[in-house]
Order: structure tokens, then C-alpha cells, then sequence
């Protein structure tokens, strides 16, 4: 170039701003310039449009193209190299076929087969020439009256709109090709709703339809498990938000400063980054030793499988209850077989039996409830029962040795059969130390007796025969506490029942950090059942007395003295059973640990005293604390 045409070029140069002279500069280096950054350097873009003409003249003589992205410069650039090597190709396609054998052709990579689709595809598309503004009128007037050929011929001029929007989804799940055909679905849409009257481009109108194909396709289908688009939108504005935070703070950003940045609670950004974590298949392999490495599922547990114990356990109990079956009759042991899904494991409703013989619902639940008391009253019933709680005490004792921790455990656990005397024996102590005792019957008969609402909850739940649920009693509890000071030693009477509350009451204990020294409970032995054969039952403690007693009301507990049937008296046989084999294991550990008292009514009380004295003091009581008399 000659000095005169340098300065020529510099003079046309210098009439356009500084921004545009390095815009212009850049681009002849680089070889092309991107639409931001035409339209970052052009202020007012739309009302400067003959300035924006004659820019654009310049990068035209300067060789300079204008596209998307710097991407879009890429792809271009593989496009065109794409179709020089179409060319080459079709020169050596024989020699290619010679030297290739067979065996060549099965280590074909399957990103090679992929990458060969594309450039065929961007081949084929690249052959349809780009539609000028009368064209797309004309076509878009035939589509008014419904002419196929030019819906094809509107839909193929812009298959490389579909490309260029395509290529900027690419990573979030699905594959290029699968992108452009989601997108050509979005552009055969657009092509049935374009109205050239509105005056708009069709490009601009079929961008919007081929990116809400494309979105909607990756919500659907780039995730094994479907999330609502909304929430794939959320997601990826957490990621971003992630990603920038990390940029600007130099770590891992914390929950509650993404939470701040994108103004949500924070149990909001947690459950998002819950849901947006990736499936992994239980097939994949762990470790790099090929086909010898072991998979995932290989070292998650199957809590679902039961263990050949379990198995072999189970199966005895089904020949026990087919055992029990054999004492009914044959219609009522159908009846049960098909109410509890004996046979096929399917339980079936009352009116579902009654069709099957052909009588009402009503009469089909007194043949079961008939029947259930005749098992209940087999002897064989007890037995099993015990049996199975035998087969579990181990794992209950180790659940309760992994779980308890005994900083403020009670030290000491006295038991014996209901009657026996506990309750007496702890308030003599009381008398000569400085102790609480918290008899939880007592408790809950003083809050029923005050006029508040736990007190009237607590009545209504009696009444009704059901069991005081854990946040009630944590109640009663707590309000024991306020009136106690924290240094007292406490016997604590009433508690634990079973396992479940066991471990609520220890949790309950170590929050409060109470000194608890012992706890006193009943174990239902044969000595309780033999008790239960009396007709008149306190409605509260279950208390026995005489069916021609003259009371009314329990002397323990005051509360009503109910008179029941045989049939309720086989049940609570029953319930002392399973009560029994629920504080086996409690007992048992205390046994292991030395700390088990036995307490027997026809032990002679001072002897009982005594023993029950100096096992506290043994354990930590300090005998300081003996009141003067």
C-alpha cells in the first residue's frame, strides 16, 4: 500500500470517534468483530443508523466479518475448513476405502462418527442460499394460504440460525445434534406463527421459539430425574452465582452469602443445591483397574434384603402363626388370611371379604375380632411372643449401649412386679436425705387437676384410652424441674416403658443435666399376669382389684375403677406380655453393668431399706446431705 492510500485511509479514520478506530484495529488484526462490541462502541445505535452504515462499509472494505460471538468466528472458520476438505476428500475417497480393512473400521471413536454428522449436516444446510427481505414476505404470504413448499423453503434458508443459537447450549446435558433438532422443532413452529405484518424479520421472530425449544428440551431431558423449567432457570442462576462468588472471594462461597446474593433464605439455596446434584449410576465403576474394579452399588448397604437369620427368624414365625391358624375354623381362617394378607401379602377390606361370602362388612368384622381372641387365648400366643423378643435382646442391648450416654444416666434401676414396694421405699429415702422423687403418674394427675390446657389435654387422652405422646410428657417433666434446684438428686418413678422412651428420656435428662440417681419401673412377670385375673381395673394405672370390691376409685392413682370384660382381660394379658419383652432388654444391660436392684413385697422392708442405702451411697450420695432431725 502506497503512502497516499495510508494517508487517505487515516484521514477517513479520523472522522470516527477513538472507540471505533480500536474497534476497526482489532478487527483487522483478529480478522472479524462481534455484535456487542459494534454496538458497545456505537452510542444510540438505533438513531445513528447511517453513521452505523458507514461503519459497517468499513469493516467490509477492511475485510472485517461481524458475527455473534467470537465462537460464531470459529465455527465459521470449521465450516469453511470443513468444506476444503469435503473437496480433498472426495479425491482420495477410493485410496481411503483400499487402505481402511475391516478390523480399521470398528476402532471408529463415536465422537469421530459425531463430528463427521455435523460437518455433513453444516455441508448440506450450507448449500441453501440466505432469503432477502422480499423473499421471506413473499414465502411468509404463501404460508397464509397454506402452501407446503414454501413452509420448507422458509424453514431451510434458516437451519443455520438453528446452528449458531444450538451451539450456545452446548455442555448443559445434551449433545449438539440433539440441540439443532430441538431448535429446528422451535423453527418449524415459528415458521407456522410468523405474521410478516408486524414488519418484524423473521430471524428475529424465530430466535425466540427456537431457544424456548431448545431450554425446554434440556429440562425435560438432560437430567434422568425431570425438573419444572422454572426451577432448571433457578438452578442456573445459583450456578452462575456460585461460580462468580468464587471468582471474587477466592473460595467456596457460603450458603448464607449465596443466599444474600440472590436475596432467597437460605433453606431455600439449600434445597436448590439439593435437586441440582447429578445422578449417579450404582454401575459406575470405582478405582482404575478396568474391568476388575469394583461398581458403586458394591459398597452401599441393602437395608432392604434381609440377613439369613432374619430370614430363617421370619420363617418360623409364619409356621408359628400357620401353627395358631390351625385352632380356627376353616371360614374364620380365611377370613383372616385374606384381612392380613396372609397368602399373597395383599390385605383385603371388610367389604371386599364380604362379597368373598357373601355377607355385609359388619358381620365380617365380628368373625375377626371372634377370631383374633381366640388366638390372643392360645397358649402358643404368649410364647411367640416371648420367643421373638428373645431373638432381638441383643441387638436392643446394643442399640441401647451405642446411643445412651450415661454423664447423667441414672445410676442405679430398681424393678420389681407391680405392688412390690418401689415407689414406698424411694419416699422413705426421701425422708432421711435431701432427694426428689418425680412420679410421673403422680405429675400427670396434678397438671390434670390444674385448669390449664396441657392438664385438660392430658384428661382427654386418658379418657380416650391412648398413650401420652413424648412432647407432652417433656412437658410435665420440664415443669418438674422449675420447682426443683439443680444440685437435688432425683429418683425418678414412672419411666422407661420401652426402648423409644428410653432413649427420649436420656436425651431429655442430658439436656437439663439433672442428677438423677435412680429409676424405678414394673416388669409385667408371671407373678403381674397371675394379678390380672381380677374383673375391676383402674382406667388410668391399670391397677387390679376384686370384682365385688366396694371402691370406685383407685387407691394409687384416685382415678375410676372400671369394670371389664373377659375378652379386655386377655388383652391386657397381652400388653403385660409385650411390656415384659420390651424391658428385657433394659434389664438386661443394668444386669451386665451392676447396677440392678430387685425389689420383692415379701422381702422384709428394712432389709430392702438398707440394701437400697447403701447402694446409693455406693454409687456417689453424699451423706452430708442427711437432713437433721
Amino acid at each position: 500500500m502506497g503512502k497516499k492510500s495510508i494517508k487517505r485511509e487515516q484521514d477517513v479514520l479520523a472522522k470516527y470517534p477513538a472507540v471505533v478506530r480500536l474497534l476497526i484495529k482489532k478487527g483487522k488484526e483478529q480478522g472479524f468483530v462481534t455484535q456487542q462490541e459494534v454496538m458497545h462502541a456505537i452510542p444510540e445505535f438505533e438513531t445513528n443508523l447511517d453513521v452505523v452504515e458507514d461503519i459497517m462499509m468499513q469493516f467490509l472494505e477492511h475485510g472485517i466479518e461481524i458475527v455473534d460471538s467470537q465462537q460464531e468466528f470459529i465455527w465459521q472458520n470449521q465450516e469453511k475448513e470443513a468444506d476444503r476438505k469435503s473437496k480433498l476428500e472426495k479425491s482420495s475417497e477410493q485410496k481411503l476405502r483400499e487402505k481402511f480393512t475391516s478390523s480399521n473400521k470398528k476402532n471408529f471413536a463415536l465422537g469421530d462418527i459425531a463430528g463427521d454428522s455435523i460437518r455433513m449436516y453444516l455441508r448440506e444446510i450450507g448449500r441453501v442460499d440466505l432469503l432477502t427481505a422480499e423473499e421471506e414476505v413473499m414465502l411468509a404470504k404463501r404460508i397464509t394460504k397454506h402452501d407446503p413448499v414454501a413452509k420448507r423453503q422458509l424453514a431451510e434458508a434458516n437451519l443455520r440460525l438453528v446452528v449458531s443459537i444450538a451451539k450456545k447450549y452446548v455442555g448443559r446435558g445434551l449433545s449438539l445434534l440433539d440441540l439443532i433438532q430441538e431448535g429446528n422443532i422451535g423453527l418449524f413452529r415459528a415458521v407456522e406463527k410468523f405474521d410478516y405484518r408486524k414488519g418484524f424479520k423473521f430471524s428475529t421472530y424465530a430466535t425466540w421459539w427456537i431457544r424456548q425449544a431448545i431450554t425446554r428440551a434440556i429440562a425435560d431431558q438432560a437430567r434422568t430425574i425431570r425438573i419444572p423449567v422454572h426451577m432448571v432457570e433457578t438452578i442456573n442462576k445459583f450456578t452462575h452465582t456460585q461460580r462468580r462468588l468464587v471468582q471474587e472471594l477466592g473460595r467456596e462461597p457460603l450458603i448464607e452469602e449465596i443466599a444474600s446474593e440472590m436475596d432467597m433464605d437460605v433453606k431455600k439455596i439449600r434445597y436448590i443445591k439439593k435437586i441440582s446434584q447429578d445422578i449417579v449410576s450404582l454401575e459406575a465403576p470405582v478405582g482404575s483397574d478396568g474391568d476388575n474394579s469394583g461398581k458403586l452399588g458394591d459398597f452401599i448397604e441393602d437395608d432392604v434384603t434381609l440377613s439369613p437369620a432374619a430370614q430363617a427368624s421370619r420363617q418360623l414365625l409364619k409356621e408359628d402363626v400357620h401353627g395358631l391358624l390351625e385352632s380356627l375354623t376353616p371360614r374364620e381362617q380365611k377370613i383372616i388370611r385374606m384381612r392380613f394378607g396372609l397368602d399373597d401379602g395383599i390385605g383385603h377390606t371388610l367389604e371386599e371379604v364380604g362379597q368373598e361370602f357373601g355377607v355385609t362388612r359388619e358381620r365380617i368384622r365380628q368373625i375377626e375380632a371372634k377370631a383374633l381372641v381366640k388366638l390372643r387365648e392360645h397358649p402358643e400366643s404368649v410364647r411367640i411372643n416371648l420367643s421373638k423378643a428373645e431373638q432381638s435382646l441383643d441387638n436392643d442391648i446394643n442399640f441401647l449401649t451405642n446411643n445412651l450416654s450415661f454423664t447423667y444416666f441414672p445410676d442405679l434401676i430398681f424393678f420389681g412386679p407391680p405392688g412390690s414396694g418401689k415407689t414406698s421405699e424411694a419416699h422413705k429415702i426421701t425422708r432421711v436425705y435431701d432427694m426428689a422423687v418425680f412420679d410421673l403418674p403422680f405429675e400427670l394427675q396434678k397438671t390434670m387437676k390444674g385448669d390449664n390446657t396441657l392438664g385438660r389435654k392430658i384428661k382427654q387422652l386418658l379418657n380416650a384410652g391412648q398413650v401420652i405422646p413424648s412432647d407432652i410428657l417433656q412437658q410435665v417433666v420440664e415443669n418438674f424441674f422449675k420447682h426443683i434446684p439443680n444440685d437435688k438428686p432425683i429418683i425418678f418413678d414412672g419411666f422407661p416403658k420401652n426402648l423409644a422412651q428410653t432413649d427420649f428420656f436420656n436425651r431429655l435428662i442430658s439436656q437439663h443435666k439433672r442428677n438423677f440417681v435412680a429409676i424405678l419401673f414394673n416388669v409385667g412377670d408371671d407373678h403381674a399376669l397371675t394379678r390380672i385375673t381380677k374383673k375391676k381395673v383402674c382406667t388410668y394405672c391399670q391397677s387390679i382389684y376384686s370384682a365385688d370390691s366396694t371402691l370406685e376409685t383407685c387407691e394409687k392413682c384416685d382415678h375410676d375403677l372400671k369394670l371389664i370384660k373377659e375378652d379386655n382381660i386377655v388383652g391386657m394379658k397381652l400388653r403385660l406380655s409385650n411390656y415384659y419383652q420390651e424391658t428385657a432388654p433394659i434389664v438386661s444391660m443394668y444386669e451386665k453393668m451392676g447396677k440392678l436392684i430387685s425389689i420383692n413385697a415379701d422381702e422384709n422392708d428394712e432389709e430392702v431399706y438398707n440394701a437400697l442405702t447403701d447402694r446409693l451411697e455406693a454409687f456417689g450420695l453424699d451423706k452430708k446431705k442427711k437432713k437433721k432431725d
